[in-house]
């Protein structure tokens, strides 16, 4: 799927599947905008304000209402009353005082209490003691009350339910932390974190070598608004000589690998992560310590808390029906949100760098450098028969259907019931045992016979609709992570040749000055709009950017003489505005096409860096880093020259309702108003000749069909263009999307599909031909479940 802007070399901001996510999407950095929360987008794309509302935080709601609390509480009570009435105990004691002293101030809590995370930790408290207090009361006498077991289960049951309720109000406030603290990451932004560690010594007097390893980690919103959580590791040989007092020169070989974990929104990020220290440690050392006491409340324990809580759920309402003689309600948590995709990356890379001090510092650096990226996402088999039904067919060739619609209804229904009461047992028990197995492979049988009932393709959509429901409501029971077993992957390749230069003069400007520009070349990617050439420019601080940007483009192998001049990308640059001074980031892609150089888009921000990269003299000199990296941006401009960025957003997010639909259009020609103003512009005016013009006519020759759309739209644009009024924009709006769905639905969806195949033991695998529809057996669900 595509291309990906590399920061720096093993961090990758590339993205990402749910366990039920249907696999014909492309994971590129470019293929769309992630669905934040709205208040971190408010600004148009060209302002630098965002408007301040006062938010009202909602509460965590209890896992049993007050009312239904008390009720709990009273019939343990009872039966802690009866315990002791059959044992002949007196109602005395100081321990018993306590309790009886908790249940009654809990009885008198108004309906309204029991939101807050004290409230909680009492009634998490309350129910534990009632189940220890019931479980001093275990001999022959005590144990001949009614219910007494029911009870001492059903106290245990409501500590871990109030436990994870409690845990969730820390949570939150997490949560709230974090989504405030990248409440300044628009897209394009990043931050990232790395240490470094290595030995060298002098081979002879002024020439040394050295090995060094660095580990990074980052967090991202990619300029087309994916977020992506990359970890890397690098390893480095190198070889330096120093010629002069003042000039030193370094060869190096590096080796790297990465992985990327890609999230289609931010909230998904944040529940998924905000309760980790990994994820605190790449905000700082400030951020972190701010928030370390919350973390070390919850983050071992939170996981396994909610996992324990939405076991036990379906087993406690079955014993409080028996307990209190009616049904209540229990919260449900939930797995916690997953990436939708995940990309390893190996890269190779060769480094040459010369630096000058003498007052003034300078650098000059060039590398080459080659990246393997392997994309994959994990199904479970219903997902595989949503999307690749051929491949499902082939995977359930042994399996015979046994249930019917209503027969599976029925199995689903009691699987939920004996796995919850069995896992609770075994939590109970405090021993490991075989019931999270057990559950898994009655949920995969399961799985299984909803897949082959969607094969045959006589399932009523009502009842598969109830199904999925159910699955839903019971994903960690119904549908475990640890059934996702199968791969759908695809690769991209790439070549890079960087030319940057930096210079700095101390305590002016401590992060230097410098400008880069890195060639590309795509030769392997799902998506053909993501394949061919590209020239990234970076440029931060004070620089002459056009003496910099044209000795770099020529010294990455982009001549004035080959197919796209400098004199070409220098025009296009200049076609971009951006500011460049001190503390003052932009970075920009150009695709270099058939038909002439066009801009992707373009960042402005504010990049700042914390740490410090030393090499200390001793006779085996120590190498040591430590770096916190911040690139902040405040401006995103997409190119409106072409339309290889935004086809595969009008595939992946207008195609999708998952990820926006039609509402994600609405809200992505609002946040790009004058660069589609702009595309309107350049449509309505119809240049020959220019790379716009060239994508449309390419998506008609490919699909003739979209001739009149395109007509429509040309027609919308010259509306546009002679009144530019909200209705003839609007008009524009819906004429683009109508041309560009057109050309997705009309075969370039299922082109770039395809490309993501089944691998099997680290190998791809050529999908099957379509079988005949499975039919089925005489065997009864209860049979086959117990085989």
């Amino acid at each position: 799927m595509a291309a990906v802007i590399q920061s720096s070399p093993g961090v990758q901001n590339a993205r990402a599947t749910a366990t039920s996510m249907p696999v014909d999407i492309s994971q590129n950095e470019f293929d769309s905008r992630i669905a934040n929360d709205d208040s971190l987008f408010q600004a148009s794309n060209d302002s630098d304000e965002l408007s301040v509302t006062r938010t009202k935080r909602d509460a965590i709601p209890p896992p049993l209402t007050q009312q239904d609390a008390r009720s709990a509480v009273a019939a343990l009570w009872n039966v802690f009353q009866q315990s002791r009435t059959a044992m002949g105990l007196p109602d005395k004691g100081r321990q018993y005082e306590d309790l009886r002293k908790d249940v009654e101030r809990f009885l008198k809590r108004p309906a309204n209490a029991g939101v807050k995370r004290n409230d909680m930790v009492q009634a998490k408290n309350l129910f534990g003691k009632l189940a220890r207090g019931l479980k001093h009361h275990e001999n022959p006498k005590g144990k001949n009350v009614k219910h007494f077991q029911l009870a001492v289960d059903t106290g245990l049951c409501l500590e871990w339910q109030f436990k994870a309720s409690a845990d969730e109000c820390v949570k939150q406030k997490l949560d709230r932390a974090l989504t405030k603290r990248l409440a300044d990451m628009k897209p394009g932004s990043a931050t990232s974190f790395s240490v470094k560690g290595g030995a060298g010594v002098d081979v002879v007097p002024g020439v040394g070598v050295g090995a060094s390893v660095t580990q990074d980690s980052s967090l991202s919103i990619t300029p087309t608004e994916w977020l992506v959580d990359a970890t890397g590791k690098k390893v480095t040989l190198s070889a330096g000589a120093d010629v002069l007092d003042f000039v030193k020169t370094e060869l190096s070989l590096s080796a790297s690998s990465s992985r990327a974990d890609i999230y289609g929104s931010l909230s998904d990020y944040v529940t998924s992560e905000s309760h980790k220290f990994t994820t605190w440690v790449k905000q700082g050392p400030i951020a972190l310590i701010a928030k370390i006491r919350h973390l070390f409340m919850i983050s071992s324990s939170y996981e396994s808390g909610r996992a324990r809580a939405d076991f036990s759920r379906d087993c406690l309402e079955a014993n409080l029906i028996e307990l209190c003689g009616k049904s209540i309600d229990i919260r449900q948590h939930g797995p916690r949100a997953l990436p939708i995709e995940r990309h390893d990356t190996l890269a190779g890379e060769v480094k040459g760098t010369a630096s000058v001090d003498i007052g003034i510092t300078a650098n000059v650096n060039a590398a080459g450098r080659r990246l393997v990226t392997a994309k994959r996402t994990h199904h479970d088999i219903l997902a595989i028969a949503d999307a690749r039904p051929e491949w499902a067919r082939q995977l359930l060739a042994k399996k015979q259907r046994v249930c019917s619609p209503l027969t599976l209804l029925e199995a689903v229904r009691s699987h939920v019931k004996t796995s919850s009461t069995e896992i609770t047992a075994e939590f109970m028990s405090k021993k490991a045992g075989t019931a999270v197995r057990d559950m898994e492979e009655r949920a995969q049988f399961l799985l299984e016979q909803f897949a082959l009932l969607k094969l045959e393709g006589g399932l009523n959509p009502e009842v598969e609709a109830i199904l999925m429901d159910l699955f839903k409501e019971r994903e960690r029971i119904l549908r475990p992570a640890a059934l996702a077993t199968h791969e759908l992957s695809c690769r991209q390749t790439r070549w890079q040749a960087e030319m940057a230069a930096v210079a700095g003069v101390p305590l002016v400007f401590p992060n230097g000055v410098n400008a880069s520009v890195t060639y590309e070349h795509v030769t392997e990617d799902e998506d053909p709009h993501y394949c061919g050439h590209f020239v990234n420019i970076n440029v931060a601080g004070i620089v002459a950017v056009s003496g910099a940007v044209t000795g770099a483009l020529e010294a990455a192998g982009v001549s004035a003489g080959g197919g796209w001049g400098v004199a070409e990308i220098q025009t296009a640059l200049r076609n971009v505005d951006f500011d460049y001074s001190a503390g003052i980031m932009t970075s920009m892609r150009f695709k270099l096409k058939e038909d002439g150089v066009a801009l992707m888009h373009s960042v402005r921000g504010i990049t700042s860096t914390l740490g410090f990269d030393r090499k200390l003299p001793t006779p085996v000199a120590v190498l040591a880093g430590l770096m916190w990296n911040s690139n902040t941006a405040d401006k995103l401009t997409i190119g409106s020259d072409c339309l290889d960025l935004l086809l595969p957003m009008m595939r992946m997010r207008y195609a999708n309702p998952r990820f926006g639909g039609e509402a994600w259009w609405n809200d992505f020609t609002v946040l790009h108003k004058e660069e589609l103003d702009e595309m309107y512009f350049k449509i309505a005016d119809a240049v020959p000749n220019t790379t716009l013009e060239a994508d449309l006519e390419r998506v008609v020759r490919e699909m003739p069909a979209t001739r009149p759309l395109l007509n429509a739209l040309r027609d919308a644009a010259a509306q546009f263009a002679d009144e530019t009024t909200p209705q003839n924009r609007a008009v524009a709006h819906d004429a683009m999307a109508e041309f560009l769905m057109a050309y997705v639905k009309g075969g370039y969806k299922d082109k770039v599909s395809a490309k993501w195949q089944p691998t099997v033991n680290g190998k791809r695998i050529a999908l099957p031909v379509p079988a005949a529809p499975l039919t089925s057996t005489g065997t009864t669900a209860r049979e086959a479940m117990a085989a």
